[in-house]
């Protein structure tokens, strides 16, 4: 019954899922007929034949250079290809039409000196063409970044890709050297600013990222003196403080976000030195080393102020605004005061007078304005901050440039010039370009040599002949009787009653030691104190040894003695 019944079941099903089959089947065939024909259906044969066309339309390749822009680069190696492409089949590109280089995605390139032409193609399946085409310059001459120490380590930024104009606000710099630290810098910063001026920026010399330590020097590098998330790799403590020069920075300037896994993650208002040490178990006090309330006596203003130099060049007619930071690091609140004696009529400060409570961080912006009137010159003076009856002072210095000049100035002091003793020469690498071009000229260019006191200690002046640009290396003598000390050498252009005009600090003076020259002499210490500490060790014990052989040497006489006189003992006792 039960085999009878389930053989019933399945035919059941099958004839239902043919009568649905069939009910489709004639539903679907109405439906084509009603289509075809554009008549509703009559249950009649039709004769009519169907015509099918299939047009399949192929949007054309869309293509655009993204980098390199229409700018100037400052090296031509390893520039960035990026471009954005939609509907393409293949691309390829050549620079100045010599040979076409086929392409998958971004890619870099070499090219030479001078101006170029970037030709970028693109094509669909069905052959249709499009294309883009950028012109840029490179000019290594323009500026230089020294940075090989970051180069190609970990997710640091590749500023030979960035073109002369990005690097005057380049957002997102990262220095990274992978397994002790890094730096991001958290605002855009403009490179072509620095305290020396001289078209370059050494982060090689002016940073330092090692084990446990994190240092930039904010006086060669003013403007990378600013916030940033610091990263400290391989720690060993199990509860590690972050120190600032050496000393237990507060929380309200170094701000931790987190430890884990040996990685330091923590914020920084500006710069100096970092490290970490161990969180000491039981919290150590500060004293006056004499009892009493404990209160700290204040000895220098216990103010961080950032930058420590200005360095502004500014055309007639323009206005910049520069900002200096302050943050009061001591214990009690103080009221500060600002004074500009030198530079009232360039200069606007946002406020002049302000407390600042402990811990708290004031931003004081600076209105720098040039008037049609001021004649082009360079210009210097002090900004000074006081508070608690101690003093600090920002330098500043201020170039004036003609309006619209027409012509441009690049002025480089290599680095074996940028310390010099009295009477020795500095030397200058000096560009000139004529931006008008068409012609040669001839251009006035005056030498000074100033102090920080705008005491000119040379003066020179001469003619020189150019047409598109010019490139010299010039030397000055300084004074056998220079102090030592900060200089500027300052170059300034005539042509047509316009001025352009270019700076560069130097220093008369030894030269400081290099961390590689401290270490040497660290080393040196070392090994003369070792030998001092052997030599006397050796004088010790050849000392000792001559004492035990005198002693040796009077025991052994002493035993002859006693022995011969036993000797003639025992002979009278004989007789």
């Amino acid at each position: 019954m039960t085999s009878l019944y389930m053989k019933k079941k399945v035919v059941g099903i099958i004839a239902v899922l043919i009568l649905i089959v069939l009910v489709a089947f004639i539903a679907y065939s109405n439906y084509t007929k009603e289509k075809i024909t554009g008549e509703a259906v009559t249950g009649e044969a039709t004769g009519e034949s169907l015509a099918i066309s299939v047009s399949v339309m192929v949007s054309a390749p869309s293509l655009t250079i993204i980098s390199p822009e229409n700018e100037t680069y400052i090296r031509g190696e390893n520039l960035q290809l990026d471009y954005s492409a939609t509907n393409v089949y293949s691309i390829w590109y050549n620079l100045d039409n010599t040979a076409n280089t086929t392409i998958t995605g971004n890619t870099t390139f070499d090219v030479s000196e001078g101006i170029h032409t970037l030709y970028i193609y693109a094509n669909n399946t069905n052959g249709n063409i499009t294309s883009d085409n950028i012109t840029f310059i490179v000019d290594s001459s323009k500026f230089r970044v020294y940075y090989d120490k970051y180069k190609n380590q970990g997710n640091s930024t590749n500023f030979d890709s960035s073109s002369y104009e990005n690097l005057h606000n380049l957002e997102e710099i990262i220095l990274e050297i992978p397994n002790q630290g890094k730096i991001e810098f958290s605002g855009a910063i403009n490179l072509t600013e620095n305290s020396n001026y001289d078209n370059e920026c050494d982060l090689d010399s002016y940073t330092n990222i090692s084990s446990n330590y994190i240092e930039i020097n904010s006086t060669a590098l003013p403007n990378f003196n600013t916030s940033a998330t610091l990263y400290l790799y391989n720690l060993t403590f199990l509860n590690p403080r972050i120190l600032r020069d050496s000393s237990v920075c507060s929380d309200t300037v170094c701000t931790e976000i987190s430890y884990s896994e040996g990685t330091l993650i923590f914020s920084v208002p500006h710069f100096t030195t970092y490290s970490t040490e161990e969180t000491p178990s039981t919290p150590t006090q500060q004293t006056n080393g004499g009892g009493g309330s404990g209160t700290a006596i204040i000895s220098t203003i216990p103010l961080s102020i950032s930058p420590e130099f200005i360095g502004i060049k500014i055309n007639q007619g323009e206005k910049i605004t520069k900002n200096i930071i302050i943050i009061n690091e001591g214990k009690q609140n103080l009221k500060v005061n600002i004074e500009n004696p030198k530079l009232k009529d360039f200069i606007k400060i946002s406020e002049t007078n302000f407390t600042l409570v402990v811990g708290e961080t004031k931003v004081v912006a600076l209105d720098i304005t040039a008037n049609e009137s001021y004649a082009s010159a360079l210009y210097m003076g002090n900004l000074i901050i006081s508070a608690k009856g101690l003093k600090k002072e920002i330098f500043v210095l201020v170039e004036v440039e003609s309006k619209s000049p027409l012509f441009d100035v690049n002025l480089k002091i290599p680095k074996k010039s940028l310390y010099v003793s009295p009477g020795k020469e500095v030397s200058a690498e000096i560009n000139l370009y004529n931006l008008a071009g068409t012609k040669k000229v001839d251009v006035l260019v005056e030498y000074s040599i100033l102090n920080k006191n705008a005491d000119e200690i040379f003066r020179e002046q001469e003619t020189i002949a150019v047409e598109t640009s010019k490139s010299f290396v010039k030397s000055f003598r300084i004074p056998k009787d220079a102090h030592t000390g900060k200089y500027f050498l300052y170059i300034r252009t005539t042509y047509d009653g316009l001025v352009a005009s270019a700076s560069s600090q130097f220093n008369v003076g030894a030269a400081p030691l290099t961390w590689t020259e401290q270490i040497l002499f660290m080393i040196i210490g070392i090994l003369i104190v070792l030998v001092f500490i052997i030599l006397i060790i050796i004088l010790y014990k050849f000392k000792k040894k001559k004492k035990i052989r005198k002693e040796g040497k009077k025991i052994k006489e002493s035993f002859k003695y006693y022995k011969k006189r036993l000797k003639e003992k025992i002979e009278k006792h004989k007789k």
